[in-house]
């Protein structure tokens, strides 16, 4: 989608920028709690860190409780993974989406 909006004339400084935010972003979660708190509700909806956000509105600090620290350094690293082989940049209001091609006109239209 980068190169398709870059073809259409974004500029290329826009996803650098966004690339930089999210990368601050995850750096910032593994001292500040609030910062944890709200990446973890953004970033990880479903997934299994309701243990890791129960421990912060807890008032566990991110820097000082070494099972949080671990957990949370290695939901940045697999975050920054999908950052750098995907070029997944979060965007809050963002969604994604799937879908398939129905080739042989056998779904009606909403399947």
């Amino acid at each position: 989608i980068i190169t398709l909006l870059s073809t259409l004339g974004v500029p290329d400084g826009v996803f650098e920028q966004k690339q930089r935010e999210a990368v601050d972003q995850l750096d910032s979660i593994l001292t500040d709690p609030l910062k944890a708190q709200e990446a973890l509700d953004l970033m990880a909806p479903g997934e299994n860190t309701e243990v890791l956000k129960q421990m912060l509105v807890c008032g566990y600090e991110p820097d000082k409780e070494p099972f949080l620290s671990m957990m949370l350094r290695t939901f940045r690293a697999s975050k920054l993974f999908v950052l750098r082989k995907k070029t997944g940049i979060f965007i809050p209001e963002g969604r994604s989406m799937m879908g398939c091609l129905d080739e042989t006109q056998t779904l009606e239209y909403g399947q």
